[in-house]
């Protein structure tokens, strides 16, 4: 029973931290997107990240521009951030914008984080509830038991 309390504490406990540090988190994304965008280290990661969340570089189309890909490709985008993929269709966004996605990841990723929070906080509430029935179950089960084995000793 006192590994359980113990366990409730601990989820409580990061609940809280992690919505103390949403902030933090937020921009924790925003420096990897960029950083990962300027070093070229993970560029397929950042095309399934475009192509899944529908987005174009961290803050939008322009955040390439200030990369080593953007510097090789100049007013270009990965194909990833076009709305229908064809190769080459990165390729002097400048004219053609409207087929490219204009959004940014980091604003994709807040939003979809958004969109998935209440499921997320409505399934740690419901298996916070659970643990307490457990908790008072298992207290009455032990109290039950304590009185049965005071009144035949």
């Amino acid at each position: 029973m006192v590994i359980l309390i113990i366990i409730i504490t601990i989820e409580i406990a990061v609940a809280i931290a992690g919505y103390a540090m949403r902030d933090q988190i937020t921009n924790k994304i925003q420096e990897t997107i960029a950083k990962d965008m300027k070093e070229n280290s993970t560029h397929e990661a950042l095309d399934d990240l475009q192509k899944t969340f529908k987005c174009c570089g961290s803050e939008g189309p322009d955040s390439w521009n200030n990369t080593i890909w953007g510097g090789q490709h100049k007013n270009s985008v990965p194909d990833s951030c076009c709305k229908e993929f064809s190769t080459g269709c990165g390729a002097n966004y400048t004219t053609h914008r409207s087929t490219i996605y204009d959004s940014g990841c980091v604003t994709a990723l807040k939003s979809w984080a958004l969109h998935y929070v209440w499921a997320f906080g409505g399934a740690i509430i419901a298996f916070a509830v659970i643990e307490l029935l457990g908790l008072m179950l298992s207290y009455c089960v032990a109290k039950s038991i304590r009185a049965q084995y005071t009144q035949t000793a």
